[in-house]
């Protein structure tokens, strides 16, 4: 029953806490009086258009066009951003535009929406996204409306939202035998308390509707789902140095809505919510929470970390989300000798299988260090870390006839080293730098008594290059060179190249137009024989005509040969103007 019991007190304290802040603002808002004639309405913003020729054997179409816009409208008493975006990836028609909408893709390119502000509070139209938390609604886009008042002064904030959080899709792709039903969700999240010492109570709710596509009541790769999401976060200021944040989420999942309401036994609460949530067969609750205490004290930063996610969690307010593991982790940083020198550790341990009810079982342990120096003058600067990343598992073995378990262990050690120098050379300013990067990772299995199987892989990679500022010359000149290295226990493969990379500008009567060019090469190799090389050219030239218009061109070239008989030639060609306003 407290579940019950703390969904009513976080409902009507939120609804009672919107209406109190509505009619308090209402009455502030009256005052006009000190509003300017002069400038009362003021545009800016930018418009973008570009446009992209394609010519090479990817099946992909050969001409690409998109529109974007930015306007801000700012008035004494509020500002209106909104955002545009047009392209030919769907049928747009201003005839018929709902139309065009209803039918377009679930992931659409054309967009629209826009965020009035007024003092403390802002509104949400169109196409936008908004956070309540890691576990619950993490910036999932929606189209609808939505909510926001935020002061520093107020001792309560609060998000509302309302909207489609997905298109139907009622067309079969081949390969692909499921349909996308339509998805509609509201939540809402009230903060009280200031930056330092706060507690939030959140609520979300996403469903699918059953008749937005054909056939939903015989679909079996397609189910419409219902989700309720109801949380608590916090931030605790516990004294000068020392602060906690956490988080605890409780998902009620229904997997399929078309199944007969049932009541679920050991979850009696979730049969009780009314019209929040319909338990049935099919609906499961789990939780997800994190919490982290840190510590800061003039040059000393510590942190311990504690997170865990059900192996059932799931919520609609979020694109992907991780479940079934959980995790401990602590990380350290400290500034020595005038902040000069610097020092990072991290380590932890994970796992998941967190009911016991799968047949591996994975532990991970992780820990890295990490370090950085520069001298008083900032001449150069040297920096290096290292990790190493061990994963266990244990897995149940059937019918082998040796035993009953499975080993499988990976270790992965990784080791960092840059180091970048400034100086001059004559007049110019030369900025040059020699980087590397090592990696070995170790994957062995053991299955009863058989021998060991082990698999290592050890990667190389090292830059080294300089670039060079000449101001009679009004430009840059970069030069490059990369070398890869891939070992493994049945072949290796191997790559080197230089790039070449010019920057300049050309003074003209009115502005210079800006030009970049650079060409790169890349030779590849397998066990130590040549097996292909890739040559990639760009040229880059832009032009303002204005203050307000720039216009710009983009080439690429790139050929990549196999071999002497096997080779491909790929262009884009790319024109974009920009007006700021």
């Amino acid at each position: 029953m407290h579940f019950i019991i703390l969904i009513q007190i976080m409902l009507k304290t939120n609804f009672i806490i919107l209406f109190s802040l509505l009619t308090i603002q209402f009455v502030h808002s009256q005052d006009f009086e000190n509003i300017n004639k002069k400038d009362l309405v003021k545009l800016s913003g930018s418009l973008a258009l570009n446009s992209t020729y394609y010519l090479g054997p990817a099946e992909r179409p050969p001409f690409f066009w998109q529109f974007s816009g930015n306007i801000n409208i700012v008035t004494p008493v509020f500002t209106i951003p909104i955002s545009l975006t047009l392209s030919q990836q769907q049928k747009f028609s201003f005839d018929n535009f709902f139309d065009t909408q209803k039918k377009a893709a679930a992931q659409p390119f054309n967009q629209f929406g826009m965020s009035p502000k007024y003092k403390n509070f802002t509104s949400h139209i169109g196409y936008r996204s908004l956070k309540f938390s890691e576990f619950s609604l993490s910036g999932n886009q929606f189209m609808g409306i939505g909510f926001d008042y935020a002061a520093k002064e107020s001792p309560v904030r609060i998000k509302l939202v309302y909207g489609r959080f997905a298109k139907a899709i009622d067309t079969i792709i081949p390969g692909n035998y499921a349909k996308t039903f339509e998805r509609w969700g509201y939540g809402i999240n009230t903060i009280l308390g200031n930056d330092k010492n706060n507690i939030g109570l959140l609520l979300f709710k996403a469903k699918d509707i059953k008749t937005s596509i054909s056939g939903f009541d015989t679909l079996v790769t397609s189910r419409p789902a219902e989700n309720l999401i109801l949380g608590i976060t916090t931030k605790q200021k516990i004294n000068k140095n020392l602060s906690f944040d956490g988080e605890i989420d409780w998902s009620a999942y229904t997997y399929d809505t078309r199944r007969s309401d049932a009541k679920l036994e050991g979850f009696t609460y979730l049969n009780n919510l009314g019209f929040l949530f319909y338990a049935n067969t099919s609906s499961v609750l789990s939780k997800a929470l994190f919490g982290n205490l840190k510590y800061k004290k003039d040059k000393l930063n510590f942190k311990i970390s504690y997170r865990r996610v059900d192996p059932e969690y799931r919520t609609m307010g979020s694109v992907y989300l991780n479940n079934d593991f959980e995790d401990l982790t602590s990380s350290f940083k400290y500034k020595f000798l005038k902040n000069r020198l610097g020092l990072g550790f991290t380590s932890g341990v994970q796992r998941n299988n967190l009911n016991n009810n799968k047949v591996s079982e994975s532990v991970r342990l992780i820990s890295s260090i990490n370090s950085s120096y520069s001298p008083e003058n900032n001449k150069w600067n040297f920096s290096i870390g290292f990790s190493n990343f061990n994963s266990k598992s244990t897995m149940s073995a059937v019918n082998l006839g040796v035993s009953d378990t499975m080993r499988y262990a990976q270790i992965t050690k990784s080791l960092n080293i840059q180091y970048s120098l400034n100086s001059k050379l004559k007049t110019n300013n030369l900025n040059s730098f020699i980087s590397f990067n090592f990696q070995n990772a170790d994957i062995g299995s053991n299955i009863g008594t058989q021998d060991q199987q082990k698999i290592e892989t050890i990667f190389y990679n090292s830059s080294i290059g300089s670039s060079i500022m000449i101001p009679s010359f009004n430009g840059t000149i970069s030069i490059m060179i990369n070398a890869i290295n891939n070992i493994n226990t049945d072949f290796s493969t191997s790559a080197i190249g230089p790039s070449l990379s010019i920057s300049k500008s050309f003074e003209t009567s009115k502005n210079p137009i800006r030009f970049n060019f650079s060409l790169s090469s890349l030779k590849s190799y397998l066990d130590f024989a040549s097996s292909g090389n890739i040559l990639n050219g760009f040229i880059t030239a832009n032009y303002q005509i204005t203050k307000k218009q720039t216009i710009g061109l983009n080439t690429s070239l790139s050929r990549r040969i196999v071999n002497q008989d096997d080779s491909t030639l790929e262009s884009i060609i790319t024109f974009n103007y920009n007006y700021r306003f």
